[in-house]
């Protein structure tokens, strides 16, 4: 009877400890999972508009092709609160995307200007294209079948034609 007791406590030990084990995991990690959500209070409708707007056309720059609204990096966070800021202090859409492109360059913008710098990015495809383009046509030109056939046949003709002269 002893003996019984002490396994039923080996057992109730063992699930506690397990039990204790899970509750320290789940609150452990849960912490992680929390969303990092800002909320940004404007006086003006307008003004709001213009943050949606500027926030959905910047890029995040440690994010793979995300806009800031889409985007919860710290990194965007501390760039919407920089958009917030300039926008609370009067400053115009163009003002703001020309701090943030000499800030991180031109790739802050989904639809960068077209300029010097970025030439070849613009015109690459197109030159790209055309290259190989010219290069089917120059090979399709060079290894038509119907024309190898022709001459085969003309070669053939000429040569029986010498036989018989």
């Amino acid at each position: 009877m002893f003996g019984i007791n002490i396994y039923k406590n080996i057992s109730n030990l063992k699930s506690n400890t397990l039990a204790l084990v899970i509750s320290v995991c789940l609150t452990c990690f849960s912490s992680s999972l929390s969303a990092n959500i800002q909320v940004f209070d404007f006086d003006d409708d307008d003004l709001a508009k213009r943050f949606s707007h500027l926030t959905s056309i910047l890029r995040c720059p440690k994010c793979q092709n995300q806009n800031l609204t889409g985007s919860n990096s710290t990194l965007s966070l501390d760039l919407k609160q920089i958009v917030y800021e300039k926008l609370k202090a009067g400053e115009s859409d163009q003002q703001i995307l020309s701090f943030m492109k000499q800030r991180y360059g031109d790739f802050i913008l989904f639809d960068p200007e077209f300029s010097r710098d970025n030439a070849l990015l613009w015109g690459g495809p197109l030159i790209f294209f055309s290259l190989i383009l010219f290069l089917f046509m120059f090979w399709y030109k060079n290894n038509r079948i119907g024309t190898r056939a022709s001459e085969d046949v003309r070669d053939l003709i000429n040569t029986r034609e010498t036989k018989n002269d």
